[in-house]
């Protein structure tokens, strides 16, 4: 996964609303465990796949954050843009569904990011949160996720990876309450968010 984001954020912990413009260059690559070539699920050079990708927000839990999607430089880089309002249900995303894969065969995902904001000695922010959820053809409704911040650099533009273990998602929720003794099934992967 290849993701830019740029965010402006209020001083914590007073935080009630964060702004936050996300350009993903969003290249998804599934690490093959043996043999297997790595996967690509979206973004990266082969761009995205504009017609499958959807925003949702936490207007269907009651909240009033705001999202907006678009696609620049040739549907290379997924620019996500909107607002957080902490009062009510706290989050946006974005969202692709596709044909069940089987990650069974894979380590995990790469997230490959491009950054957007240098670190800033006289302005220290906490670094941008995010995580990415899969769903799967037998767990009607819940979303298995696995979090990970946008890593300080010093400079703009710094390509860095984060690496995301498969059994790192084990996060399952569904609607904001979490399932204790849910799992992923990864024989049939059918649906990929991420949140801000």
């Amino acid at each position: 996964m290849t993701m830019m984001m740029t965010t402006a954020q209020p001083p914590f912990p007073a935080l009630r609303r964060l702004s936050a413009a996300a350009l993903l260059s969003l290249s998804l690559l599934v690490v093959p465990s043996s043999v297997h070539a790595d996967l690509r699920l979206d973004g990266g050079d082969a761009g995205w796949d504009t017609g499958a990708w959807r925003t949702q927000v936490d207007g269907v839990m009651g909240g009033q954050s705001s999202g907006s999607l678009s696609f620049l430089q040739s549907n290379e880089i997924m620019s996500f843009t909107g607002d957080i309002v902490l009062d009510g249900g706290g989050f946006s995303s974005v969202r692709k569904s596709f044909d069940a894969v089987d990650l069974t065969p894979y380590a995990g995902i790469v997230v490959q990011l491009e950054t957007t904001s240098a670190f800033d000695v006289d302005d220290i922010q906490p670094p941008l949160g995010l995580h990415l959820q899969f769903h799967d053809t037998v767990s009607r409704y819940i979303g298995y996720a696995s979090a990970f911040a946008i890593p300080v650099t010093s400079t703009v533009g710094q390509e860095v990876s984060v690496f995301l273990p498969l059994n790192s998602f084990d996060r399952g929720s569904r609607s904001g309450w979490q399932c204790s003794d849910c799992r992923i099934d990864f024989s049939s992967v059918n649906e990929m968010d991420i949140y801000v």
